[in-house]
């Protein structure tokens, strides 16, 4: 129909004829959503029937979420950003808009600020020479909902070493400070090894702000080197 030709909805129409009435319900256009994490907050984009993002000039495009309405930003290619929440995460109905347009898209899932951070070494047993310089390379990950972000938003970075000798079990401890973590490639620890050397304690420990709880959140991971040393036994 030509009245319909530019307008999106649902529109209603009735035909009567050899004294019946029938009656047609059709939909004309549709949004919705599609979303992921980012390292602080969620970004979710609006499609139409066709699979394209829309967006617009003023704020006629946005999502309501309860009673608050996330606009969408045009000069980010229609980007609507949602901050992290504190509750659980729950399944929700949102209102998408757009212009004159709007639809209920239903179970919308608003996340937490949940982070995960996992950390690998790695030491090649023939550099423990006593009295020369080895190394450790470390490889943290920092995850937030399962999605991988970077590590340069670890705070606080600290990497500490444990040395234990195994004639008299005691330990000689030696601290990073201030380590700046990088995506691109492995974190290298310089340290000499002393003599006796049993095994090597590795910790590391960082931190991150977590806004949506307004708190830091604090990270922990440790390894332990163990030294081939045939002194500790009888055999040759």
């Amino acid at each position: 129909m030509e009245e319909l030709k530019d307008k999106k909805g649902l529109f209603v129409i009735e035909m009567l004829g050899n004294g019946h009435l029938s009656r047609a319900i059709i939909k004309k256009g549709s949004l919705s959503l599609i979303y992921r994490s980012l390292s602080m907050c969620q970004v979710c984009f609006i499609i139409d029937e066709n699979q394209k993002v829309v967006s617009s000039d003023d704020d006629t495009t946005g999502m309501w979420i309860d009673d608050k309405f996330y606009e969408s930003i045009k000069k980010e290619n229609g980007a609507i950003y949602i901050p992290y929440t504190s509750e659980s995460n729950l399944s929700r109905n949102v209102i998408l808009v757009h212009e004159n347009q709007s639809e209920l898209f239903e179970n919308f899932e608003r996340q937490q600020e949940k982070y995960d951070f996992d950390c690998y070494f790695h030491l090649n047993q023939e550099s423990l020479l006593m009295g020369q310089e080895a190394s450790i390379l470390v490889r943290p990950v920092l995850k937030i909902n399962g999605r991988k972000i970077s590590t340069g938003l670890l705070k606080n970075c600290k990497v500490e070493l444990n040395m234990v000798n195994f004639i008299d079990r005691n330990s000689s401890k030696k601290v990073f400070d201030d380590i700046d973590f990088s995506d691109l490639e492995e974190t290298i620890i310089n340290f000499m090894v002393p003599p006796n050397l049993l095994k090597i304690d590795v910790k590391v420990t960082c931190e991150r702000q977590n806004i949506a709880f307004e708190k830091m959140d604090q990270f922990y991971k440790d390894h332990t080197f163990e030294v081939s040393e045939h002194s500790q036994k009888e055999e040759v």
